[in-house]
């Protein structure tokens, strides 16, 4: 069996290290980056959950609906049994624009101004 015997010198030694501290220094950037990246994540989905959820109710399919609720139901559009549709029917904007012409806006106010011709 043979023997090997290997010399390091000091300026081979300093470059080891400098190796080494460069590596654990960029696994710290690294997992700080994943700490920061799980954190923005996390947040996202929760301001998402806060806003809306999935509905309960079920297709004709027995599948559960894709559909998204904000309301305390839970319930979509399609299975709220008490979802009533606005009935105001939206109607063309009485007012005149700057340059005498009839102002071409929807609006739903019964006062048949559109936002930009109704006084606050």
């Amino acid at each position: 069996m043979k023997c090997i015997t290997i010399e390091i010198t000091e300026n081979e030694n300093n470059n080891n290290n400098n190796i080494t501290n460069l590596i654990s220094i960029n696994a710290k950037k690294r997992k700080n980056m994943i700490k920061k990246s799980l954190i923005i994540g996390m947040m996202c989905v929760s301001f998402l959950g806060i806003s809306q959820t999935q509905c309960n109710g079920v297709t004709k399919d027995s599948v559960q609906c894709k559909n998204t609720t904000k309301s305390e139901t839970k319930l979509c559009y399609l299975h709220d049994s008490l979802y009533v549709k606005d009935d105001k029917v939206s109607q063309k904007c009485s007012g005149t624009t700057k340059k005498g012409k009839s102002c071409k806006n929807k609006t739903k106010n019964e006062s048949g101004l559109c936002y930009r011709h109704e006084e606050n």
